[in-house]
C-alpha cells in the first residue's frame, strides 16, 4: 500500500488525525483554498495533503500541499500560506527537491516565514 493509499484509506474510514515523525501531524487529506495574494491558504479546493506546524506561543497553524504539486513538483517549488490563527499566517516556501521529498514521505525540515511576531519550525512528512 502506497502512502496516499494508506491516507486516503485513514481518511475515509473516518480516523480522524494520524501522527507522523518528528513534531508534524498530519491532519487530513484536506483541501487548499487560494488567499487574496493569489498563494494557497488552508481552506476549500483541490484535494492534498494537511500538516500541522510545531507549536509557537501556544498555537499551531495548519499547511496543506495540493496533491497535484505532489503528483508534479513545480520546477519554482511551493509557496504557501499557513492558516490563519490568531489573525495572523506565517508563509512556507518549500523547493522542487523538498516538495519531491515530502511526496517521497521524506521529512523536510524548516522554519515558517515571521507573521504575529514569532516563527515555527516545521518537519513534514
Amino acid at each position: 500500500m502506497t502512502r496516499r493509499e494508506f491516507l486516503t484509506h485513514i481518511s475515509a474510514i473516518g480516523m480522524g488525525a494520524l501522527a507522523a515523525p518528528a513534531f508534524v501531524t498530519v491532519l487530513s487529506i484536506g483541501s487548499p483554498g487560494c488567499g487574496d495574494d493569489g498563494t494557497q491558504a488552508g481552506g476549500s479546493g483541490a484535494p492534498g495533503v494537511t500538516f500541522s506546524v510545531d507549536p509557537a506561543v501556544g498555537h499551531t497553524h495548519s499547511f496543506t500541499i495540493p496533491q497535484a504539486v505532489l503528483d508534479n513538483p513545480p520546477a519554482a517549488g511551493y509557496t504557501a500560506l499557513t492558516s490563519n490563527v490568531n489573525a495572523h499566517t506565517h508563509q512556507i516556501v518549500l523547493t522542487q527537491n523538498e516538495v519531491m521529498d515530502i511526496a517521497a514521505s521524506m521529512a523536510v525540515m524548516g522554519t515558517t516565514g515571521a507573521g504575529g511576531g514569532h516563527t515555527h519550525g516545521f518537519t513534514f512528512p
